[in-house]
């Protein structure tokens, strides 16, 4: 591959702020001629991490590591040092030159060619959803079914993969876009080292497509949505929710669904929405509530909570469905959320109640009785040990409180753990400085069974080939 000229290299670190380049990934404030706040490379409380833009480069003294704004881009989107070259030359506008007459389309970073087709992708499938006679029953769905706008849809870039197994793949072979890039993409099946375009089929046939976007914006995968449309003969034709697989743009573990989104809306001293689905995400933000985010249909990771943490919200507002899996799906949320130093309100929707449908008929106004009524983890931990319609008994006051004080193991700090031991006690009845020693007695091997990962929260259906 033909190199990158030095030149341009300079240019680049003279003429890119630093601060902008830290700023996606972590909260800065100024601090005298320089910036500072909590490290984006690890999870801590105390701010660490400091940028100083003048001299171009930064230090995190929590993990002890340093550089500019190339190693900082390589660290965090784990790229190649050409790569992040490439990455803040487009990011920035900044032409690159190239020795020898620079690359060919084949010789450009595999990673680059990805976010391409990806870009492509989105922009073709929202191209059929918007004007093809086969989308038509699917634009009708949208607005009359869902109950979204065509406005929503064109911000979003709503979707539709056509049925037909090799109309992607054909549209590929006519923007010259290389195999290697197919292969890797995750939106096509074909046989290892396959070179021939009618051979790639497409991994979502007939379906809605949402994409799927990182902190950055840049689409990395799709959520395609069973329809009617979709093929008998597609093997995923049962799943509702068919997901992208892993692929060297995309882990479903280190992205929340509409981050790129709802960052840009927090505000200080707000709490960002945590829903359970993309189109839930979606109808958030549809009723003016854009700081909504969604996990990827799977458990809610270290990596999720350290991104949210990253933007310094008041709280996480979680919104749950109306049954008693929306609740087992919070609790095993909860010691991710307090080994993050989250602090997460729970808004409990009545049983059986759907969020959209809620947000649907009501608009954002149907959260606010459910926020008056919110319950604090510690809150819902000893709700879901006690009884319902009597006073407790000595023995199911002590399992109540052996949940939290599992709970408590993953919290650092002495001080909360003391507060959150006699917010505990109140809601079961007893002494705080009796429940206080029963903590301290607490024997070595419960802290070491919390540490386990918890099991995976209900998720979406997916299916791999």
């Amino acid at each position: 591959m033909a190199r990158v000229k030095q030149s341009s290299i300079e240019t680049i670190k003279h003429q890119v702020n630093l601060v902008d380049v830290v700023s996606p990934y972590a909260q800065l404030k100024k601090a005298g001629r320089s910036w500072k706040g909590l490290s984006p490379f690890t999870q801590e409380k105390t701010a660490s991490f400091y940028v100083h833009p003048d001299r171009g480069f930064y230090k995190c003294f929590s993990t002890g590591e340093g550089g500019d704004c190339f190693t900082f881009i390589m660290k965090q989107e784990n790229l190649e040092f050409i790569e992040a070259v490439e990455f803040l030359a487009k990011k920035f506008n900044i032409t690159l030159e190239y020795e020898e007459g620079g690359p060919s389309r084949e010789e450009m970073s595999l990673r680059k060619q990805i976010f391409e087709l990806h870009e492509l992708a989105t922009t073709w499938f929202h191209q059929q959803f918007l004007e093809s006679a086969e989308a038509g029953p699917v634009r009708d769905y949208w607005k009359n079914q869902r109950g979204f706008t065509p406005e929503t849809a064109k911000e979003v870039k709503i979707g539709y993969a056509p049925a037909a197994r090799d109309a992607f793949a054909l549209y590929c072979k006519e923007r010259k876009v290389s195999t290697a890039a197919m292969h890797q993409s995750g939106l096509f099946f074909a046989r290892d080292g396959e070179r021939n375009y009618e051979y790639f089929k497409s991994r979502f046939r007939g379906r809605l497509m949402i994409p799927i976007r990182d902190v950055q914006g840049r689409v990395v995968a799709f959520t395609a949505r069973q329809l009617p449309q979709t093929p008998e003969d597609d093997p995923a034709r049962e799943a509702k929710y068919v997901n992208s697989p892993e692929t060297p743009i995309f882990h479903k573990g280190r992205i929340l669904f509409g981050m790129d989104h709802a960052r840009t809306h927090l505000k200080d001293g707000e709490s960002f929405l945590l829903v359970e689905g993309q189109l839930d995400a979606i109808r958030c933000w549809s009723v003016g509530l854009h700081t909504a985010v969604a996990p990827q249909g799977t458990a809610i990771t270290d990596d999720q909570m350290h991104l949210l943490r990253r933007y310094e919200p008041k709280s996480i507002e979680c919104l749950l469905d109306g049954d008693a899996a929306g609740r087992k799906a919070a609790l095993r949320a909860l010691p991710l959320a307090f080994k993050a130093g989250l602090e997460f309100r729970f808004l409990l929707l009545p049983d059986k109640a759907d969020p959209d449908d809620l947000l649907r008929e009501q608009g954002a106004e149907a959260l606010e009785p459910l926020r008056q009524n919110s319950k604090s983890a510690i809150e819902l931990l000893v709700a879901d040990n006690l009884p319902e319609g009597r006073s407790p008994t000595t023995n199911e006051k002590t399992t109540a409180l052996r949940a939290v004080f599992d709970l408590l193991h993953h919290v650092p700090s002495e001080v909360a753990r003391e507060d959150y031991i006699q917010i505990a006690a109140r809601l079961v009845n007893v002494d705080p400085m009796a429940a206080l020693r029963d903590f301290q007695k607490d024997p070595p091997h419960a802290r070491l069974s919390v540490a386990k990962k918890p099991p995976p929260l209900p998720r979406q259906p997916e299916t791999r080939y």
